[in-house]
């Protein structure tokens, strides 16, 4: 099952364009899900950039509820994605294994990376690519949102980057680079 992005879902929701219409169709022919974050932005965006007033953007919320092929986010559908990648990497011949993270929680990252060392008895490249965005004009921008976006870019992505370095650097199987602004480990 596939993810899909802001773009693709407000592709799916406006059909303006009729040869992204059948690209995102396409994309989503054998199933895939909508992240809680995914579906924000795309109805800010259908109010914001389209105008779409709230009776046209409710109608486009039903028409993703009763979309044959889009599931909503709700741990199900992410353990079920988990682990069809899981089975499409072992079906190549190669090791996998599938865990969920999330990054905001101390807890969950060093619990991630236990079960990855116990998996493979070490890790040789971490891709921290987890990140969120809150889209709102900033006047309008909670708190809540703004400690949403750090914990996710910042300190989730620091710690991750922390509990695995702990792992990597005594095997030495590592190379950290240095870019402005930006700290990397291979």
């Amino acid at each position: 099952m596939r993810a899909v992005d802001t773009n693709l879902l407000v592709r799916l929701l406006v059909r303006n364009n009729a040869a992204q219409v059948v690209a995102a169709e396409s994309f989503i022919e054998n199933g895939a899900w909508v992240s809680h974050l995914v579906l924000a932005e795309a109805l800010w965006v259908l109010n914001a950039v389209y105008e779409r007033k709230p009776k046209q953007i409710a109608k486009a919320i039903e028409h993703l509820l009763s979309h044959k092929q889009l599931t909503l986010q709700d741990a199900d559908v992410i353990a079920s994605a988990l682990e069809d990648f899981k089975r499409e990497v072992e079906s190549l011949g190669r090791r996998a294994l599938a865990l969920p993270l999330d990054v905001r929680s101390y807890e969950s990252i060093h619990e991630m990376v236990e079960q990855a060392v116990a998996g493979f008895g070490k890790i040789d490249i971490l891709v921290n690519n987890a990140g969120c965005n809150v889209r709102k004009p900033a006047l309008e921008v909670t708190w809540e949102d703004w400690n949403l976006v750090l914990d996710t870019n910042l300190r989730g992505t620091f710690f991750v980057a922390q509990a695995v370095a702990r792992h990597m650097i005594p095997s030495l199987h590592y190379r950290m680079g240095l870019a402005p602004g930006l700290t990397q480990i291979f």
